[in-house]
C-alpha cells in the first residue's frame, strides 16, 4: 500500500475472513503491540465478523480505494447506561500522520451517539510507542481520567481517558 493521503475514505463492518486477516496485518505492521496481544485481537475480529452487529464487540474499518486503512472495535459497558469503551483502534502504518486516526475516531463517536452513548471510555499504554494514539485522543477532546502503574507488565502502566460526548465531536482533519 503506498503511503499518501486516503482517498475517499469510506466506514463499514466486516464483510469476509479477508477484512480480519488484512486488519490482523495492519496491527501486526504497528509495531506496537506485544506478540500475546495478537491472538486476542483476531478473536476480537472474529466475533465482529460472526456477530455482525448484533454481538458484543462492535467493529469497523475504514477504507478508500488502496483498501483497508485501519478500524476501530469498541463495546457498549454491561450494566451501564450511555457508556462504551474503545477496545481498539488500528491504522495502517502508511497512512498513519493522515487524518485516518482521526476520521476513526469522528466515527466511532458518530456510531456511539446513534446508540444513545453519553461517554466513551479509553485504555492505553503509557509506552512511549503509543505516543501517537494518546496525542490523537487528547486531540479528539479526550481528558486523561488515571493512570494504573505496572498494568500491562513492570513498566508499563495504563493511562485511562475519557470523554463525555456534549463536549463536541472529534474534527477530522
Amino acid at each position: 500500500m503506498a503511503a499518501g493521503t486516503p482517498v475517499n475514505l469510506f466506514f463499514r463492518g466486516l464483510e469476509s475472513p479477508a477484512d480480519v486477516t488484512g486488519l490482523e496485518e495492519i496491527i501486526r505492521r504497528t509495531g506496537v503491540f506485544h506478540p500475546e496481544e495478537i491472538p486476542v485481537a483476531r478473536e476480537l475480529l472474529d466475533d465482529c465478523l460472526v456477530q455482525g452487529g448484533s454481538g458484543y464487540y462492535r467493529c469497523f474499518l475504514a477504507q478508500d480505494r488502496a483498501g483497508i486503512l485501519g478500524y476501530a472495535l469498541y463495546v457498549e459497558v454491561a450494566g451501564t447506561i450511555g457508556t462504551f469503551e474503545l477496545y481498539w483502534l488500528a491504522v495502517d502504518p502508511s497512512f498513519q500522520g493522515t487524518g485516518v486516526g482521526h476520521q476513526l475516531m469522528a466515527e466511532l463517536e458518530r456510531q456511539v451517539r446513534n446508540a444513545a452513548g453519553q461517554r466513551i471510555y479509553i485504555s492505553t499504554s503509557a509506552k512511549p510507542e503509543y505516543r501517537p494514539a494518546r496525542q490523537l485522543y487528547l486531540s479528539c477532546g479526550y481528558e486523561l481520567a488515571g493512570r494504573l502503574p505496572n498494568y500491562f507488565r513492570q513498566g508499563d502502566d495504563l493511562l485511562y481517558y475519557h470523554k463525555t460526548l456534549e463536549a463536541g465531536p472529534c474534527i477530522s482533519r
